[in-house]
């Protein structure tokens, strides 16, 4: 998934979401407190976001926005500080750079393309940019060969900062103490565009930038971004068994025919209560956590659930023998999240970024984020695109066996099975629509 932001759980035992037997040594701290912050900002923005259209499947990945302004942060004081520790849940003490430096050790890094990737790229983009668009053997030809077979099943779990620019006097806006220590601790990349009309069509795909943009302006605008991508098989036994045609129940009277996933009998973490079914099922780098509320509880019920303790599922989880039937899934959702942001108090870096930039009336425009997220007998495939638009001022540019079938509306996370952080927040509506 990728984030934009404008100026991606012997006997019964209780399984932690946060970490695995197989974890890295126990978070403690200040990486730990970071962990939970982002479960705390992710879910009461989910909440927030969901509210506009509770029937819409929905997804965001909190980790692709906290990690830009965790980075933003570092570089603020006053007002714009405030704000961010309260929507964000950090405290005024906390250190943010090394807690992410250590998350970020647990990420794979994406591989450097091959020299065969490389031409395949190459010629998907002058694909798109028509060149054999009148020769349609050609075309036919160029799209098989650039499909990157070698690479479909790969195991992936990456993040990745970085800033954009046209025009290299950008840099120069900004403070050299926030670059250092965007770098240093954030893995931000600085990356200049110089295309021009390409820096122009990136910029332009945020609401409202079209009247500020003329091409004395372009080169006043930055986007500082992030990407959290996630390619990830089904671990061991726990794999589905072949996909076995059911139905999904929408809303009360409604059905609509799915592709079910019949996950094998074995001990899986779950739980049942009166408001809530759930259950874990864990691939090789995450794990997909399903809570589905019983008949007559809304997902809003959990949605505030989850924002008043995002760990309140945990101490309910024990591992039981079980089977569990799950829909196939797949959408895309393309947010514009900056009035979410203001609704949880982040406001004042909307109109002045402060001791961020040397020059004044400088401020961040829009948030934008484009999640991509898959789940089928394979595995999950995410992708998460945070951009963050930003504008220079001034001149310079137990154990009887369960069964579970999930075919009602419900919940679910991702998190990284290691470091038990939120990677993605979802709502599954209508497994149907994509």
């Amino acid at each position: 998934m990728n984030t934009y932001v404008a100026a991606m759980v012997g006997v019964i035992l209780l399984m932690p979401l946060r970490r695995s037997s197989a974890a890295l040594p126990l978070p403690q701290d200040s990486f730990e407190k970071y962990i939970n912050s982002n479960d705390r900002f992710g879910t009461k923005l989910f909440r927030d976001l969901h509210a506009e259209d509770p029937d819409k499947n929905q997804i965001i990945s909190p980790l692709g926005i906290s990690s830009l302004f965790a980075c933003v942060r570092e570089g603020t004081m006053g007002a714009i500080r405030n704000e961010l520790d309260k929507a964000f849940e950090w405290t005024p003490d906390l250190e943010l750079g090394p807690p992410h430096k250590r998350l970020a050790a647990r990420f794979i890094f994406p591989p450097f393309p091959s020299p065969e990737e490389e031409r395949r790229r190459e010629a998907k983009k002058r694909l798109d940019e028509n060149v054999f668009t009148d020769d349609q053997k050609n075309r036919d030809a160029i799209e098989g060969f650039y499909l990157p077979k070698e690479t479909s099943g790969r195991e992936e779990l990456w993040l990745k900062n970085a800033l954009q620019f046209h025009g290299r006097e950008v840099l120069k806006a900004f403070s050299e103490q926030f670059l250092g220590q965007a770098k240093d601790n954030f893995g931000l990349e600085l990356n200049e565009v110089t295309d021009g009309r390409e820096w122009e069509a990136a910029i332009s795909r945020f609401p409202g930038v079209q009247p500020m943009l003329n091409s004395d302006q372009s080169e006043q605008f930055f986007i500082l971004n992030s990407v959290v991508h996630l390619g990830t098989t089904w671990r061991g036994t726990f794999a589905p068994n072949h996909p076995i045609p059911g139905e999904f129940f929408p809303v009360q009277g409604s059905r609509v025919p799915v592709t079910m996933l019949a996950f094998f009998s074995d001990r899986y973490p779950y739980a049942k209560t009166e408001n809530y079914e759930a259950v874990v099922l864990p691939a090789e780098n995450a794990d997909l956590i399903v809570v589905m509320p019983e008949e007559g509880v809304s997902l809003k019920t959990l949605e505030d659930a989850f924002a008043e303790d995002a760990d309140f599922l945990v101490p309910q989880l024990e591992r039981r023998i079980g089977d569990v039937e799950l829909p196939e899934f797949s959408f895309i959702c393309e947010e514009y999240l900056r009035s979410h942001l203001e609704n949880l108090g982040v406001k004042t870096i909307f109109k002045d970024l402060g001791d961020l930039v040397k020059i004044p009336r400088s401020r961040l425009l829009g948030l934008k984020q484009v999640v991509s997220f898959k789940v089928d007998r394979d595995g999950i495939q995410a992708d998460a695109k945070t951009a963050v638009l930003g504008f220079l001022g001034g001149v310079i540019q137990g154990d009887e066996g369960f069964h579970m079938k999930i075919n009602r509306p419900f919940l679910f996370q991702v998190r990284d099975n290691i470091t038990g952080v939120l990677l993605f927040m979802g709502a599954v509506t209508d497994p149907s629509r994509h």
